[in-house]
Parts: structure tokens; C-alpha cells; sequence
């Protein structure tokens, strides 16, 4: 690195240094080793890429990391890969079985938490919902399992705080097998937007949704 610095910038090291008692090499060396997300050594060999502002000691124009064992720099972090990173997450169910009465919409409420990173559901108010701390996109995924029946149809859907339905899914009923429903969909909300699941048949009279703590009803 010392010896790629022209003649005025190994002078302007050198001068800088003089005030410390130190050598320009020295001090350049000690500036380019210490913690700094900007710059990027090869640690482990290699070739020094980029060119170095020598201001801010930082070093510019380094190619994206392509080995899997090479260093990334903070930038390439922070811009590709925090983003996606999965930190406001919940999952939620109901352990006991609900009787849904017959040709009504139904909203589904959930009992229990296997886990909640965000406080985003609450046992208490409200523990129907869904609700976004963080602003972001979300991968929002629910499942229902209907106690079998023959006669008619079963409707499961997601809706946001306005009403509007974001999903839904329509099965027929069945005389042999519970009727299993999943949903899924992504859907950007603001902090405090929040969403609910609801079901709905017309079985002619009220129909179990089955209890399943890994499934049914859950989000």
C-alpha cells in the first residue's frame, strides 16, 4: 500500500507522522490496520483493489465479493443483505376447537404464541390481529383445518384493517376427510397496520374448525 502512494502523498503521510514521532509508513499503517467499514485489507493474501482517498482513508472501486470466503464490506451489507433479513416474525394458534356458526363471517382468534419478536400480537387486546411495529413487507401465511362435512362450501381469507380481503380460498365440503386450508400472501404494512384471518360455510349448521397446535387454526 505505502509504496502505491505518489511521491506528494507519501510527503503529506510523512509530515503528518513528524507531529506524532512517528515514521509516514508507521502512521499509514497504523491508519489503514485500525477498525474501519470503509476499508478493505486482504487479510488472508491476495491483491489490494481500489483507490484510496486519502482524506477519509478509505479505499473506493473494490469489486463485489465473489468467493464465498471473501470479506464483505459494510456497504454491501447494509444495502443488499440487511434488508431481507428476517427479524419481525410471529407465530400464533388457537389450542381449542371453534365451533364457527353456520353462513357467518367469522373472525379467528389465537390463544397462544409459539414465538413474537415484535410484540406484534397480544393474548389480551385484541388477539385476533396481527399488528406491524416495523414498517416492511411481510410474508403473511395461515392455515385452518374444517372438521369433515359433505354439504357445502368453506371460505378462509386474510383481510387488512380496511376491510379488504388480501387472500382467499374456497374448498368444497368433504364426507371422508377434514377439509385443510392455507393461505399465503405479501403484503406491505405501516407501523400499526395489522390483519386479520376469517372463515365462513354453509354447512347448515355450526361446523368445528379442528384444534392442531403445529397448524390449525394459526398465522
Amino acid at each position: 500500500l505505502w509504496h502505491g502512494l505518489s511521491a506528494p502523498e507519501q510527503f503529506q503521510w510523512q509530515s503528518d507522522a513528524s507531529k506524532k514521532h512517528m515514521t509516514g509508513f508507521a502512521y499509514f499503517m497504523s491508519q489503514c490496520l485500525r477498525p474501519n467499514p470503509g476499508l478493505y485489507l486482504p487479510l488472508q493474501g491476495g491483491t489490494m483493489t481500489g483507490t484510496i482517498e486519502m482524506n477519509g482513508n478509505h479505499i473506493h472501486g473494490l469489486p463485489f465479493p465473489g468467493h464465498a470466503e471473501d470479506p464483505i464490506r459494510q456497504f454491501e451489507y447494509t444495502t443488499y443483505i440487511k434488508p431481507w433479513l428476517m427479524k419481525e416474525t410471529c407465530r400464533v394458534y388457537n389450542d381449542t376447537t371453534v365451533a364457527i356458526p353456520d353462513t357467518t363471517h367469522t373472525t379467528l382468534s389465537f390463544n397462544q404464541e409459539r414465538w413474537d419478536t415484535d410484540t406484534m400480537h397480544d393474548l389480551v387486546a385484541n388477539p385476533e390481529r396481527l399488528t406491524a411495529r416495523t414498517a416492511g413487507y411481510y410474508l403473511i401465511i395461515a392455515n385452518v383445518k374444517f372438521l369433515l362435512h359433505a354439504v357445502g362450501f368453506r371460505n378462509f381469507y386474510i383481510a387488512d384493517k380496511n376491510a379488504n380481503i388480501i387472500a382467499e380460498t374456497r374448498h368444497p365440503g368433504n364426507a371422508v376427510s377434514d377439509v385443510v386450508m392455507s393461505l399465503s400472501t405479501i403484503l406491505y404494512m405501516a407501523v400499526n397496520d395489522w390483519i386479520i384471518t376469517k372463515v365462513w360455510h354453509d354447512s347448515g349448521a355450526p361446523l368445528n374448525l379442528v384444534s392442531s397446535a403445529r397448524y390449525s387454526p394459526a398465522g
